[in-house]
């Protein structure tokens, strides 16, 4: 049995009351990117960990892991995910999972129809993807690196 990773944080990686605002930990050097095959470098002191393309940065202010998913359209959402009002969030126009009917209906290689859904399916290489493995699980950009040595920002 396969198990897929369902993300129910998605979006826009810097928005709305982050915009602007650097992500604590967040070093110009690993903006790049991180994969299976390109993992974060290590550094003495520090503890850089490789996250998902579509896991909020830490931001410090309150609702900023909300405002990150903030849209208007689908193309501002990441692959896998289409612009929606969020009954949760008062009717906030948020990035969230394509619903899909089939594999075919979520549009990639890089992507599963589980329970309605598009979900990022399980890797553990790159060339099992279209585009990278991040963090065990295909996506078509690559992830980043953050130190989770230090503390979120006030």
């Amino acid at each position: 049995m396969k198990l897929f990773h369902v993300v129910v944080a998605a979006g826009l990686v810097m928005t709305a009351a982050c915009a602007g605002r650097p992500a604590a930990g967040q070093d110009s050097k690993k903006e790049d990117g991180c994969w299976k095959e390109r993992p974060c470098p290590r550094e003495e002191g520090s503890t850089f960990e490789c996250f998902t393309p579509d896991t909020p940065r830490l931001c410090g202010p309150a609702m900023c892991d909300v405002a990150q998913r903030m849209c208007s359209e689908d193309h501002a959402c990441r692959e896998g995910y289409v612009c929606a009002a969020d009954p949760g969030q008062g009717g906030m126009m948020l990035c969230s999972p394509a619903p899909c009917e089939g594999d075919a209906s979520c549009g990639s290689k890089n992507l599963a129809c589980v329970q309605g859904g598009c979900a990022h399916r399980p890797c553990t290489k790159s060339s099992e993807c279209d585009g990278h493995c991040v963090a065990g699980f295909c996506w078509n950009k690559p992830g980043y690196c953050y130190d989770t040595s230090l503390p979120p920002p006030p």
